[in-house]
């Protein structure tokens, strides 16, 4: 039996590699402007003017936090499934003025894509995020106080998050959250419930750079326009049915794109209960 060892791992005279070119990781809390309260259908503002830090969108999240009661203590009633992605109508992501990326549904939308792309490794990893919760499982709701708490990854909703990991740099950036205009779709049970938001969030990460590092980025990004940042990320478009015809077949046209934007996969998902509808989970 012959054992083969490359010639890497027999260098044990090699010196080692000690990375220089981080200062330092630290997570900052950005807040919305205007009214500390959040009603349905409200949209929230929460800015980030400074251009001139260097962010980790990717794994940026928002903090939510709110309180959960049901109407009767004694009838089974909890937080649906993904009901923190619920509890928005529309999330989308402005930098420089512009919008980059925008999701429509975001509770139907990640649920989708979450079910597709990770499956049951998903349980552990988003348990935060509101993923798996159950009459059994209420891992964000605090039951005797009902405070609920979670954090949404934008890489759970969002394809730009997902796809670009690099880290963003001298630009300004904006969170825009349209909060739904009904939370029947967080909970389930067999009684109502009253849901309220009490502290919108987004959380990002600042890496600072080595010094040297840093001059040597500002000099290639102020050089010439070759220098430019190209940013390359799938989006995720969600298109409903309102309902299926009875018959053994139906016809459904969607858009027209264009070759760039040709969508690459295509998830169908059926629903046989209604939205809105606090008996059944979506």
């Amino acid at each position: 039996m012959v054992l083969h060892v490359s010639n890497e791992k027999l260098d044990v005279f090699e010196e080692p590699i000690i990375d220089h070119s981080l200062a330092s990781l630290q997570e900052y809390t950005y807040k919305s402007y205007g009214s500390p309260y959040f009603k349905n259908s409200d949209i929230v503002h929460i800015p980030m003017n400074f251009q001139d830090h260097i962010l980790n969108i990717a794994d940026s999240y928002t903090y939510v936090e709110g309180t959960f009661t049901p109407s009767d203590a004694t009838t089974p009633c909890y937080l649906s499934n993904n009901a923190l992605a619920f509890l928005f109508q529309e999330i989308s992501l402005q930098m420089g003025g512009e919008k980059v990326y925008g999701v429509r549904n975001p509770g139907i939308t990640s649920t989708i894509k979450t079910m597709v792309s990770h499956g049951k490794s998903a349980m552990h990893t988003l348990l935060c995020s509101g993923w798996t919760l159950s009459a059994e499982n209420s891992a964000i709701w605090d039951v005797k106080s009902k405070v609920f708490s979670g954090r949404i990854p934008l890489k759970h909703i969002m394809g730009f998050a997902e796809d670009y990991k690099k880290r963003v740099l001298n630009i300004k950036h904006e969170l825009l959250l349209v909060i739904a205009r009904s939370f029947k779709n967080c909970y389930v049970g067999e009684c109502d419930a009253e849901l309220t938001i009490s502290k919108i969030e987004w959380k990002v990460q600042h890496t600072v750079p080595d010094d040297r590092y840093k001059v040597k980025l500002l000099q290639r990004l102020n050089k010439h326009v070759s220098s430019r940042i190209k940013v390359a990320f799938r989006s995720w478009d969600l298109y409903e049915l309102p309902s299926l015809r009875s018959t053994s077949s139906d016809a459904w046209a969607i858009r027209t794109t264009s070759k760039l934007e040709r969508p690459l996969f295509v998830i169908i998902g059926f629903q046989d209960s209604t939205v809105e509808e606090i008996i059944r989970w979506i």
